[in-house]
């Protein structure tokens, strides 16, 4: 099962197009043609070396360490992504996370916050996750 998730997430990252689409350029000095804006790098870190990630790259990495139960670290990977783009699947799993608390503490308003993102931008499963946690969150006595 880990090898096929793992085979799913690097189809992932692979399968993603390498050129930027027209909302992420900017124009340069001349203002006449556009080139394109940077991307945000990310940092992953394994045993004895660091290596810079695309947000692509991070996200996968991020869903990763959630398959293989490694909750705490795809936390602090997802949370780093939301903080400099919203990320619409990164909310989802963020959702997950903090529903079911994964890796720390259930947070139902956490969660209700990121499954309405991920839901606004129609990720797989994210109704689905908000109309479970919208049900758990009135059962909870104010």
């Amino acid at each position: 099962m880990k090898k096929i998730l793992l085979s799913f997430c690097l189809l992932l990252l692979f399968s993603l197009p390498l050129s930027h689409s027209n909302a992420m350029y900017q124009y340069n000095n001349n203002h006449d043609r556009k080139s394109p804006a940077p991307l945000p790098r990310y940092t992953s870190q394994c045993c004895c070396h660091t290596r810079l990630l695309t947000v692509h790259e991070a996200y996968a990495e991020a869903i990763y360490h959630f398959t293989i139960t490694d909750y705490a670290r795809a936390l602090t990977q997802l949370l780093t992504i939301i903080s400099d783009n919203h990320h619409a699947g990164a909310c989802y799993y963020l959702a997950l996370i903090y529903f079911y608390g994964y890796g720390c503490e259930p947070d139902i308003t956490k969660a209700l916050q990121y499954c309405t993102i991920a839901s606004a931008h129609h990720i797989t499963g994210a109704q689905e996750l908000c109309t479970k946690i919208q049900n758990a969150h009135k059962e909870i006595p104010d």
